[in-house]
């Protein structure tokens, strides 16, 4: 491709669309569906292997941004994570996450001040157990 058509293909597409451009509808539900958020609050938590070979301190935060329950699960030396697609039952939630590795699923049980649950993917688990600092 010549150098000017490139630029040509580059201010196009930077152009935006076309002024008598009709929006495409993608039968897209305008609001998304949410938890609605029956506590929220941090807990410290361990990250345990199965087999106890390791183990890691975590921290899941629990909001209500616009009436939505919002869950993000954060540890050491790995970005934070948003716990996605949360379901909750009483006092269960369930979720999955998106590690490096792929997706996982999660699942905790809160009771009064504490929490325990697990993530599995694929072969691997890990067992959560902590308690409300705030």
């Amino acid at each position: 491709m010549t150098l000017t058509a490139m630029l040509l293909a580059i201010a196009t597409l930077a152009a935006g669309p076309a002024k008598n451009s009709t929006p495409i509808d993608t039968g897209a539900p305008a609001t998304r569906a949410c938890a609605a958020p029956a506590r929220t609050g941090t807990f410290r938590v361990v990250a345990t292997r199965v087999n106890s070979t390791f183990s890691r301190p975590a921290m899941l935060v629990l909001e209500n941004i616009n009436g939505c329950l919002e869950i993000t699960f954060v540890t050491d030396n790995v970005a934070p994570v948003i716990i996605d697609q949360l379901h909750v039952s009483a006092d269960t939630v369930t979720g999955s996450i998106k590690l490096d590795t792929g997706a996982a699923e999660v699942a905790l049980q809160f009771n009064g001040a504490t929490v325990s649950g697990s993530i599995h993917q694929g072969r691997q688990q890990w067992l959560l157990e902590g308690r409300r600092t705030s």
